[in-house]
C-alpha cells in the first residue's frame, strides 16, 4: 500500500511540473526581434572612447530603437551578430538608454554576442542602441520582457 502511494505522489508531482510554465516565477513573458545592417566604424575602439554608448564618428554604424517598456517588470535584450565568413570581425556593443539619452545599462564586450537586463518600475520610453565597432554588417536584436508579477 504504501508502494502505490508513493508512485501516486511522484506521478502527481511529475504532472504538476511538466505543466508548469518555464516562466513560472514572473509574470506574461512578450517577446521580439528585429534585424539590423551597419557598417563597421572602428573609430571609438580604437581610441578606447567606448564610455559613453555608440559615439561612433559614422551614423550608419549605429541603430537607435526606439522601444517602449509595456510596465513594471525585467527587459532582456540580447544582441547577436555572428561572422559567417569566420574572419574574427565580431566587435559590436548594446546599450539601453533612458528616455533623456543617459545610459541605463549596456553590454560593451570584445564580441559580437552581447546582453543588457534592466528592470523597470512602469511603462516608458526607452532607446535599444547597438553600434557596429569592428563586426560583420548584420545582427539581430532579440528582446524579452517579463513582467513583474
Amino acid at each position: 500500500m504504501n508502494r502505490r502511494l508513493a508512485l501516486a505522489a511522484t506521478t502527481v508531482v511529475v504532472a504538476a511540473l511538466a505543466g508548469a510554465p518555464a516562466h513560472a516565477g514572473g509574470g506574461k513573458v512578450t517577446k521580439g526581434s528585429y534585424k539590423v545592417s551597419l557598417v563597421p566604424d572602428p573609430t571609438a575602439e580604437a581610441t578606447g572612447e567606448v564610455t559613453d554608448g555608440c559615439s561612433a564618428i559614422l551614423p550608419t554604424a549605429v541603430d537607435n530603437h526606439a522601444f517602449t517598456v509595456p510596465g513594471a517588470g525585467t527587459l532582456d535584450v540580447v544582441l547577436d551578430a555572428p561572422d559567417p565568413a569566420g574572419s574574427a570581425q565580431t566587435d559590436w556593443d548594446l546599450y539601453l538608454l533612458d528616455a533623456d539619452g543617459s545610459i541605463n545599462t549596456g553590454s560593451s564586450g570584445t564580441s559580437a554576442h552581447e546582453e543588457a537586463v534592466s528592470k523597470y518600475k512602469g511603462r516608458q520610453k526607452i532607446t535599444i542602441q547597438v553600434c557596429n565597432l569592428a563586426g560583420a554588417p548584420n545582427g539581430t536584436i532579440s528582446w524579452t520582457f517579463t513582467a513583474k508579477k
